[in-house]
């Protein structure tokens, strides 16, 4: 994995507090949020910045 995404990816994996991968390739990529429930997943929208769905 380059070292600019494996960066990326920590610096998500720290700010999201959850498991975050992503796959990258030169036309396109993927990245994946993991969560844990409802709660956790409200808690990763309020993160995002995204109005709450409630």
């Amino acid at each position: 994995m380059d070292i600019q995404v494996r960066a990326i990816t920590n610096r998500l994996r720290e700010h999201l507090a959850t498991h975050v991968s992503i796959q990258h390739s030169a036309k396109k990529g993927k990245i994946e949020i993991e969560y844990y429930g409802d709660d956790d997943l409200q808690r990763l929208i309020e993160l995002l910045g995204l109005p709450g769905g409630d």
